[in-house]
């Protein structure tokens, strides 16, 4: 928070990422890298502010998962499988405050 940073690792590996971002307006952002993905330094990078090279401006971000199993799914269905794709045993789930 605070535009401080805090990344404890500079891994090159390039995997697909999950990552959640927060904003000041208590608003947030669910972001997935696919394909041949990012390391885990450059998707921080990216979360950071314009201003210092980043992209989004999050005041704090957070990396859920990283390689085969990333995956973001919206939908109205409730199954939670997507035929094909590696089997994925955790979840985070958003819904809209009523």
């Amino acid at each position: 928070p605070g535009g401080k940073w805090a990344m404890n690792t500079n891994q090159q590996k390039l995997r697909p990422r999950t990552i959640v971002c927060t904003f000041g307006n208590d608003s947030f952002l669910l972001a997935v890298i696919s394909g041949s993905g990012m390391s885990l330094y450059e998707a921080g990078w990216l979360m950071r502010d314009a201003g210092v090279g980043g992209y989004f401006g999050c005041d704090a971000a957070l990396a859920m998962d990283g390689g085969g199993s990333t995956q973001l799914w919206v939908s109205s269905d409730t199954s939670l499988g997507i035929v094909g794709e590696t089997p994925v045993n955790n979840a985070l789930v958003v819904k809209r405050r009523k």
